[in-house]
């Protein structure tokens, strides 16, 4: 199922959020929650919401290259749910 996509991303994030101290693990787990809720809904999140949580861990990748692992993780298993969604 798709959505379970959105999940695994949601628990590779929160793995990492608490190998990581700070800022970054902060938002790692922000992120964690937000794919978390996305996944809970009747419907998934479209291109556009997905896309903005792509950027936001790279801008976390960036900030903390110790989460590279766990984004770069995340962002295949979000790009694999977006193979599933309609659209662009």
């Amino acid at each position: 199922m798709s959505i379970q996509k959105l999940r695994d991303a949601s628990d590779v994030l929160r793995e990492a959020a608490t190998a990581i101290d700070g800022s970054a693990g902060d938002r790692l787990a922000e992120q964690a929650d937000r794919l978390g809720t996305l996944a809970d809904r009747d419907r998934g999140p479209d291109h556009g919401t997905v896309a903005r949580h792509q950027q936001k861990l790279k801008d976390i990748k960036a900030d903390e290259p110790t989460a590279t692992d766990a984004v770069n993780e995340a962002n295949d298993l979000l790009n694999a749910y977006r193979e599933t969604v309609e659209g662009v």
